[in-house]
């Protein structure tokens, strides 16, 4: 159960528990307080979770998944999968400071 949550606050959450991100594009603004019906199983991080149909829904090889989806799906939410572009920061070249 999140307490006094925003939609941002609900998907910093389901990020950490599908290991991958997840951006609110719901356009609800507010403070909820929103419950999951999810089991002991559900909350660890599911990195191996692949969509199989075009509205991002699991595979039927992870109940876990699944069972994440329809969770949001008794909010009125839907999780879809999709592609973006994102902004790195890459690092190439690094050199140790010199001494004052």
């Amino acid at each position: 159960m999140l307490y006094g949550a925003t939609m941002a606050d609900l998907c910093r959450g389901l990020s950490r528990l599908l290991g991958r991100e997840v951006i609110d594009k719901t356009g609800i603004a507010g403070i909820f307080d929103i419950g999951l019906e999810l089991s002991a199983s559900d909350m660890f991080p599911l990195a191996r979770m692949t969509p199989s149909g075009p509205d991002g829904s699991p595979t039927t090889s992870d109940p876990r998944g699944a069972s994440i989806f329809a969770a949001v799906q008794k909010l009125g939410l839907k999780l879809k999968s999709g592609r973006g572009s994102a902004s790195f920061l890459v690092i190439d070249h690094i050199e140790r400071p010199f001494a004052n």
